[in-house]
């Protein structure tokens, strides 16, 4: 069983920037 997590998160220091960029995969 995979479970794949894609985050996306963008804050208002810069408009149209992602500041953080993380995904976890659990095998």
């Amino acid at each position: 069983m995979k479970l794949l997590f894609f985050d996306t998160e963008t804050t208002s220091i810069k408009p149209g920037n992602i500041c953080q960029l993380s995904y976890i995969v659990i095998d």
